[in-house]
């Protein structure tokens, strides 16, 4: 079944959807690169711990943390949701609206006739 990876931070989404958990991985990173730097620059000791935190394995049940241990009051999830496909063809309203304008007008046509 395919999926698509949503983004969401402190509870509100990112404006894209992503194919991969690693291009979603990727968004995260290069949204905090700047903070994320300056982290390690101030802690090289910490470096592999940062790096890990932001790019942790894919969840199984589909809901991934990337946890930022620089940002306390930041939550990112990546969120892996299905897409699913519906069959069948749908008519558009223009085309019902005016099959049924034709049927009143041939209506009122013949009461007048």
């Amino acid at each position: 079944m395919a999926s698509v990876y949503v983004i969401t931070e402190n509870g509100i989404p990112y404006p894209n959807a992503y194919y991969t958990y690693a291009a979603a991985v990727r968004v995260v990173n290069e949204k905090h690169s700047e903070e994320l730097n300056r982290q390690i620059e101030e802690t090289p000791e910490n470096k592999d711990a940062f790096l890990a935190d932001m790019n942790p394995k894919e969840s199984a049940d589909g809901e991934t943390l990337l946890f930022m241990e620089f940002q306390k009051d930041l939550n990112i999830l990546i969120h892996k949701l299905p897409v699913v496909a519906r069959g069948g063809t749908r008519r558009s309203n223009h085309s019902r609206s005016s099959r049924s304008s034709r049927s009143s007008r041939s209506r009122r046509n013949r009461r007048f006739a």
